[in-house]
């Protein structure tokens, strides 16, 4: 072979560009081409082979990828038919007698439970699945896996449980009504400098002078979502001008100690309505900024779902200047807090008690606005 000969039988870059064009192989073949030009010459013999390999690789990795995600499903609808399953136990063991007859005799829930080999808080958990509505259980389920998670009795149940939410946590969006949140400006000298935990929707009411969320509110899907509410543009816009960024928790939990927090700062007047769910993150970060009336939050009004024995609602009720039992006591007919769906409709099928936390120096005036709402107890 002569030397010209075997110059044409070598490749330069500008040669494999050529190939590439042919080949049509993309990004694979553009770092042969790379790796071409370092090496300097390579015989276009081995860059057509490797194309050719390129190929089958490509073609193998988009067969796994398909025969993942057909797993994936696969995996989901397994999940929902278990889901339903493990509902179907529940309503057995929720139909039998639960409480214990006589001492040292198992109760037929607990004789049926154990026969299953089903432990006691497997079986509570079943129960209260149970008493989840179909319709309101296909909701939550559906919700969840939009939002890429995987269905279990604890994950539904947890939802469930979050009586207010935010499209941040479920594709279900509650918010408190307008009328409670007009008195939370009151007792604040009539406004909320700090909404912690909120979304777009909720600053139609809120109208906090700063709000924190999980999504972006200048995202024009939520935008056209809110709209489709019958936010008017104006309100989205104001919302969008105070908005102080996305909201975040760091820090670690251990099984005795949570050391989680907000990312995002409690300031002034501050309005606390935390994801149901987890509510220790934002309760210990007002607890931190009221630091008893020395920090950066002056007052505060949290509302939760009454969970008194939790370790975060403790330190709540320790450093509370006065609380709000909603819908307590003879002379206070509301029974619940009916929250707003997205559509502006009252939810009266609200299964939880609500307790509003007040921190800050004007417990009486708290006590006097709110006196409608249940009974105050102060200090």
């Amino acid at each position: 072979m002569t030397s010209a000969e075997s110059e044409r039988m070598m490749i330069d870059q500008s040669r494999l560009m050529e190939v590439i064009e042919a080949e049509g192989v993309g990004s694979v073949v553009h770092y042969l081409a790379d790796l071409a030009t370092k090496i300097g010459e390579l015989p276009i013999e081995v860059a057509l082979r490797r194309s050719s390999e390129a190929h089958a690789l490509a073609d193998h990795l988009s067969r796994c990828k398909a025969t993942i995600a057909d797993a994936d499903r696969g995996v989901r609808a397994l999940d929902g038919f278990a889901l339903l399953a493990q509902a179907t136990v529940g309503e057995a063991l929720a139909g039998l007698e639960g409480g214990k007859p006589g001492p040292h005799v198992k109760s037929p829930r607990r004789e049926a439970a154990d026969a299953a080999k089903i432990s006691r808080t497997d079986a509570a958990r079943l129960v209260e699945l149970a008493g989840i509505e179909p319709e309101e259980r296909s909701r939550i389920a559906s919700s969840m896996e939009e939002g890429g998670r995987r269905l279990t009795v604890r994950g539904v149940l947890s939802v469930a449980k979050s009586t207010s939410m935010h499209p941040d946590h479920a594709s279900a969006e509650w918010y408190t009504p307008e009328e409670f949140i007009r008195l939370v400006a009151k007792v604040g000298g009539g406004h909320i400098d700090t909404d912690l935990t909120s979304c777009l929707v909720g600053q139609w009411r809120v109208k906090a002078r700063r709000w924190y969320s999980l999504r972006n509110p200048n995202d024009e899907a939520e935008q056209e979502a809110a709209r489709r509410s019958g936010m008017p543009q104006a309100a989205i816009q104001e919302a969008c001008a105070v908005w102080g960024g996305l909201g975040g928790v760091e820090g670690t939990r251990t099984r005795k100690i949570d050391g989680r927090r907000l990312t995002q700062a409690a300031v002034g007047h501050v309005f606390g309505q935390p994801d149901y769910g987890d509510p220790g993150p934002t309760i210990r970060t007002i607890i931190d900024a009221y630091n008893g009336g020395k920090g950066l939050c002056s007052s505060a009004i949290v509302l939760l779902n009454v969970a008194t024995s939790s370790s975060a609602q403790q330190e709540l009720m320790a450093i509370s200047a006065a609380r709000l039992w909603i819908g307590k006591g003879e002379d206070h007919p509301r029974t619940r807090i009916a929250f707003i769906s997205p559509a502006g409709v009252p939810i009266d099928s609200n299964n939880k008690d609500q307790v509003g936390y007040y921190l800050g120096p004007k417990a009486t005036t708290f006590a006097a606005v709110f006196g409608g709402w249940g009974v105050v107890k102060i200090g």
